[in-house]
C-alpha cells in the first residue's frame, strides 16, 4: 500500500499544474483502498461513461438478448422495421468477415419481400423504413456540435454502425432501405421509392421476415474495445424501452440512473447526459468506476461478468493497442479508456508482477496548454510502474 501510495502521489503532482486529477487503487477482492485522491469528487469522464453503460445494459437487456429487424407489408409497401439492431450486414458475404459484429444482414429480409412481391403483383413496390423503436433528436442535445462526428446519428436500424468509410451518415436508416431496395431490384422487383415511415399495426405484428442482431454480451464487447459511441448511445435508447422510458436521450439518462441506484451504487455528484461520454455535461466518480469494476471481478451471476471481457488489453487490442507497452503492464492491464479535449481517464483491473490483482480508476479533466499525449503517457507510468510491483 505505501508504494502504491507513493506512486500516485508521484502522479498527482507530474498532473497537477496541467488539470484536475482523482484516483483511486484498491485490491480487487477485498476492495482495500491503496491510494485514493478525490475519489468522490465528480469529473467529466469521457469514455469511461461506457463503463456505466456496460453495466447497465446487462442488468436490464441481459447478455444473451438480441434485436429484431424484419420486414412486412401491406399493399405495394416493403416495410423494413427497425429493432436495435445498427450493425446489419447488407450480405451474407458481409458477416463472414473475421472480427465483424454483424451477425444478420439483409438477404433474408430481401429474399422474403421479392417473394411476395412476385406472389402479389401490382406495380412498383415502395420501401419504407420504420425507425419508429426511438423517438426524440438524432444527437444529444448536450452534445457540442463538433462531437457530431464522432457518433451516428441515432435510429434503431443501420449498416455496419452507421459508417460510410471512416465517417457517419447522415441517413444510416435510408441507407439500409436503399440497400434493401438494390436487393429487390436485383431479384425483379421494380422498387418505386425508399422512404422513411411507420409501419401500420397489422402489417408490423405478422412480418414476412425476421433476422437477429449479436447478443447484448457481444456488443457490449464491442462497445467497450473500440469504445463505440454509436452503440453506446443504441444500448442506452434500449434500456429506455425496456424501462418504459421514453426511447431518446433523456429517457435513456433517467433509464440509466435508475439502474445504478437500484443496484445500490454511489451517485453523489453523478451526471448522466448520455451513454457515449461524448456529452461535455456527464460527471463521474472513481469510487462509482471502482464499485461497477468491483462487481464485474466478483461476481459470478453470469450478467455483470460479461463486462471484464470487453476491456481493452494493454498492448494488445482496442483502444489499448498502442498503449502500455514497456515493462510488466503488456497483457496485466485492461481498462476503458476515455478522451475529450481536456479529459483523458482511464479505468479497469491490474494484475501486479507478484500477482495481486487490483482495480483502478483516474478520472482528469481541466487540462488546459499541455498535450493530451502527455497526460496520457503520465497515466500509463503510473500504471506501469504499479506492474511492477
Amino acid at each position: 500500500a505505501a508504494k502504491v501510495a507513493a506512486l500516485g502521489q508521484e502522479f498527482a503532482t507530474r498532473l497537477a499544474p496541467t488539470g484536475q486529477v482523482s484516483y483511486e487503487i484498491r485490491e480487487a477482492a477485498s476492495g482495500r483502498v491503496l491510494a485514493t485522491k478525490d475519489a468522490k469528487v465528480p469529473r467529466v469522464p469521457a469514455s469511461n461513461m461506457k463503463l456505466v453503460t456496460a453495466r447497465v445494459a446487462l442488468e436490464t437487456l441481459g447478455p444473451d438478448r438480441r434485436f429484431a429487424t424484419s420486414v412486412a407489408t401491406s399493399g405495394s409497401t416493403i416495410h423494413l422495421i427497425g429493432g436495435g439492431d445498427v450493425f446489419l450486414a447488407p450480405d451474407t458475404a458481409a458477416t463472414r468477415v473475421p472480427g465483424t459484429i454483424a451477425r444478420a444482414d439483409l438477404s433474408d429480409l430481401a429474399a422474403a419481400a421479392a417473394t411476395y412481391a412476385r406472389e402479389h403483383p401490382g406495380g412498383p413496390v415502395s420501401v419504407v423504413v420504420d425507425t419508429s423503436l426511438f423517438a426524440g433528436p438524432e444527437y444529444a442535445p448536450t452534445l457540442d456540435p463538433v462531437n457530431h462526428d464522432y457518433v451516428a446519428p441515432m435510429t434503431p436500424i443501420a449498416l455496419n454502425g452507421g459508417a460510410v468509410g471512416y465517417h457517419y451518415s447522415a441517413t444510416p436508416a435510408l441507407d439500409a432501405g436503399n440497400a434493401l431496395a438494390e436487393q429487390l431490384r436485383g431479384q425483379g422487383v421494380e422498387v418505386a421509392e425508399v422512404r422513411a415511415g411507420q409501419a401500420p399495426k397489422e402489417a408490423a405484428a405478422h412480418p414476412l421476415a425476421t433476422v437477429h442482431s449479436a447478443s447484448v454480451r457481444e456488443l457490449v464487447d464491442r462497445m467497450l474495445t473500440e469504445s463505440d459511441n454509436t452503440l453506446a448511445e443504441t444500448l442506452g435508447h434500449l434500456v429506455a424501452r425496456e424501462r418504459g422510458e421514453s426511447a431518446d436521450f433523456a429517457g435513456a439518462a433517467r433509464a440509466t440512473r435508475a439502474v445504478l441506484e437500484e443496484l445500490g451504487y454511489p451517485l453523489d455528484g453523478v451526471v448522466i447526459s448520455d451513454n457515449s461520454g461524448l456529452s461535455e455535461t456527464n460527471r463521474l466518480t472513481c469510487a462509482l468506476q471502482l464499485a461497477i469494476l468491483e462487481d464485474a471481478v466478483n461476481l459470478s451471476d453470469g450478467t455483470v461478468g460479461a463486462l471484464g471481457a470487453g476491456l481493452p488489453v494493454a498492448a494488445l487490442n482496442g483502444t489499448l493497442a498502442d498503449r502500455l507497452t514497456e515493462g510488466s503492464a503488456p497483457g496485466m492491464i485492461r481498462g476503458k479508456t476515455g478522451t475529450l479535449a481536456d479529459v483523458v481517464s482511464l479505468s479497469g483491473v491490474l494484475r501486479t508482477r507478484s500477482g495481486a490483482l487490483l482495480t483502478f480508476s483516474i478520472l482528469t479533466d481541466s487540462h488546459h496548454d499541455v498535450s493530451l499525449l502527455d497526460v496520457r503517457a503520465a497515466e500509463d507510468a503510473f500504471l506501469t510502474a504499479m506492474a511492477e510491483l
